[in-house]
């Protein structure tokens, strides 16, 4: 990649969050990833790059292997008649 140091602070930061328990789901890899861009690469986003939703996703499948799985429910107790 052109930016290695900006890979591996994303990187180390969605990894931390899911080592600590954190569900990293697409809006908050998103943010993540935007808040590394806009402090260490602003230009990037004034050229205008876009981070949509299927970019976090091809990010996170290529670069982590992680999948996005939705989450469980609870289910509903059964009525007693």
């Amino acid at each position: 990649t052109p930016y290695p140091d900006l890979e591996n602070a994303i990187v180390a930061q969605l990894k931390a969050i899911h080592t600590f328990g954190g569900c990293v789901q697409q809006p908050i890899a998103g943010a993540v990833i935007w808040s590394h861009i806009s402090h260490s690469a602003p230009h990037l986003l004034e050229k205008g790059f876009k981070i949509s939703d299927l970019w976090v996703h091809k990010f996170l499948s290529g670069t982590l292997n992680w999948t996005m799985r939705k989450a469980t429910r609870a289910t509903q107790k059964v009525p007693e008649n």
